[in-house]
């Protein structure tokens, strides 16, 4: 068994442990992401538990450290669990709670999409030759010790509420790199939480939120493969809310993009969801 397969089974084995689970032999990632939905379910809910998103919750480290593993199948299994997980941390921090277990795992991601470095400062030696030290060994600038500052973005408290619809937006971003590779009921769960901030009023949905809302709502709607009609029938609601919601707020480019999503989805051919048409009304 090489290195990489062995931390793979440690990591999706420790993943079990923390949900009170016994792991499969072997552990594979593959449980969970595929069409067996019992572990995608159980951490969702464990997201909503309102002791969730605490500093030292065993969770969120997990998927924290899940977002920044040189594995793909660990990766896609945390970007899997965005829907929820961006659906606690906005419904939460309009409310004012701190969710810095949460944050964690947004700022890996944001980390992750915007492929950044992070911050570095050189650190000056005494036997370096400078204008304060002529006696000095002559030392190239490259061979200066450098001290990393934070990881990037790494923040000192919590994030500030303006930093928040671009995080949460990168976090999404992702989410629609890898969204042809996610359950459709983490799908279906992303339309049920857009769906739901329609209808919240203190949830704030600026353009960096709204617009990689809109294409992942499209993806579902005609991406890929032929869709679940409970992924449909979800995505065609949250289009909807989102329509009404930037018609409520006169936001004229939401509105323009999210009518455009609904003409759309009304012009294709009907759908029929559980005997019935899927049309906009």
């Amino acid at each position: 068994m090489d290195t990489t397969s062995s931390a793979t089974e440690q990591a999706i084995a420790s993943l079990y442990s923390v949900l009170g689970r016994v792991a499969p032999e072997p552990p594979t990632a593959k449980l969970l992401h595929d069409d067996d939905e019992a572990i995608f379910s159980e951490i969702a809910t464990r997201l909503r538990a309102p002791s969730a998103g605490a500093r030292d919750d065993a969770l969120c480290r997990w998927l924290h450290d899940a977002v920044k593993s040189t594995d793909p199948s660990l990766q896609l299994a945390a970007i899997a669990i965005v829907p929820p997980l961006v659906g606690v941390y906005l419904s939460n921090t309009a409310a004012r709670l701190p969710l810095p277990g949460l944050e964690a795992i947004l700022l890996a991601m944001y980390a992750s999409a915007r492929t950044l470095p992070p911050a570095t400062v050189t650190i000056p030696s005494a036997d370096c030759r400078s204008a304060y030290n002529p006696a000095g060994t002559a030392t190239a600038a490259a061979d200066l010790p450098a001290a990393e500052l934070a990881p990037p973005l790494q923040p000192r408290d919590a994030v500030r509420a303006a930093a928040r619809p671009k995080i949460v937006g990168a976090a999404l971003e992702l989410y629609l790199s890898r969204i042809a590779n996610v359950p459709a009921r983490s799908r279906a769960e992303f339309c049920e939480v857009c769906l739901a901030w329609t209808g919240a009023e203190k949830v704030v949905l600026p353009w960096e939120l709204l617009q990689p809302c809109l294409r992942i709502l499209g993806y579902c709607l005609w991406g890929g493969a032929p869709a679940a009609t409970e992924v449909l029938a979800a995505a065609a609601a949250a289009a909807r809310g989102l329509l009404a919601r930037a018609t409520q707020e006169v936001d004229a480019r939401a509105i323009l993009a999210a009518r455009s999503l609904v003409r759309a989805w009304e012009m294709a051919p009907s759908v029929e969801f559980m005997g019935e048409p899927l049309l906009f009304t």
